[in-house]
């Protein structure tokens, strides 16, 4: 049994997801020419099959554990940090049935405001066209 099929798990991944999400809030710096109002950086959980990955992700300055931070912060900024856009969108791949599942949870702080985010995509092809920059899906 994976740990993501249990809510144990589920909760223990959560706490962990928190405790290191309040850890770079603490300790990133604040950036000098920015309007933001306090640290950046989340924990990310990806959950594809019996494959779990974990990332970590700054935003001012760009860093973690992420393979591509720059690029996921340059979205999230597009967004104003709102992780509701990463929502499965229009493309055809997030319209088939769901046959192979990945599951994603961030959570972090964005600006100094605290923020959730629970999604299940379809299949690999929907996540990385919804969540792709933000979320490593290979």
């Amino acid at each position: 049994m994976s740990i993501r099929n249990t809510m144990a798990g589920r909760v223990i991944s959560l706490v962990t997801m928190t405790v290191a999400a309040f850890a770079m809030a603490a300790t990133a710096p604040a950036h000098a020419a920015s309007n933001d109002d306090g640290p950046t950086g989340f924990g990310i959980l990806v959950f594809h099959g019996s494959d779990i990955r974990q990332y970590s992700l700054t935003c001012l300055p760009d860093g973690g554990q992420h393979p591509d931070p720059s690029a996921a912060c340059d979205q999230l900024r597009k967004a104003d940090g709102n992780l509701l856009t990463l929502r499965p969108g229009a493309d055809p791949s997030c319209k088939a049935p769901e046959t192979d599942p990945v599951d994603v949870e961030i959570m972090g702080t964005w600006n100094g405001i605290i923020t959730v985010f629970n999604e299940r995509y379809p299949n690999p092809a929907c996540a990385e066209a919804s969540a792709g920059l933000v979320v490593p899906i290979h």
